[in-house]
């Protein structure tokens, strides 16, 4: 009898205990999107027009990727979220854009992958959005050797490097995969 007891109580706490976890979870991420959207990612070169909604900031990210010269990994794919969406996605060393309403917005970069190991490598950063500003992002791969770590890092940048990556870096158009 007491064993049934135990078994009903434990039965209706882990329920309870596996939603706290996913929570918790999700509370870290809050910048992200949902983690099974995915992004093809065509990189094109050349002037890009930035249109300016009126009322809005401008918010630029720049992927860098830096590895040895003797590293075979290629460009990985950097899915970008805001507030909880997916904005787009760069792929190896390409920038992005998109517009933020003012106030204070949460960004988020995520590598898309299908190996654990990269896609659960997540930088998080925050900014306080202000009509007619231009905000700049790094997000920045660093591989250190064939078996060193891989880090995935996103910070803010001052314009005058974000201008210089953006003229050596094609601009990457993204759509969700459906």
């Amino acid at each position: 009898m007491n064993w049934i007891c135990v078994f009903f109580v434990l039965a209706s706490v882990t329920p309870f205990a596996a939603a706290q976890s996913k929570a918790a979870v999700k509370q870290t991420d809050p910048a992200c999107g949902p983690s099974h959207a995915k992004f093809l990612v065509k990189t094109q070169t050349g002037p890009h027009p930035v249109p300016m909604k009126p009322g809005t900031a401008v918010v630029y990210v720049i992927e860098e990727i830096r590895k040895p010269a003797n590293q075979l990994l290629g460009g990985p794919t950097i899915r970008i979220g805001m507030d909880g969406h997916w904005m787009g996605a760069g792929h190896g060393n390409s920038y992005l854009f998109f517009p933020a309403d003012a106030g204070e917005h949460h960004v988020c970069a995520n590598w898309q992958s299908v190996l654990k190991r990269f896609s659960k490598l997540t930088s998080l950063n925050d900014f306080n959005a202000q009509p007619g500003h231009t905000y700049y992002f790094r997000a920045r791969v660093v591989v250190t050797g064939a078996q060193g770590p891989i880090t995935l890092d996103l910070e803010p940048t001052n314009a005058d490097e974000a201008g210089r990556l953006i003229s050596k870096y094609p601009y990457a158009a993204s759509t969700a995969k459906r």
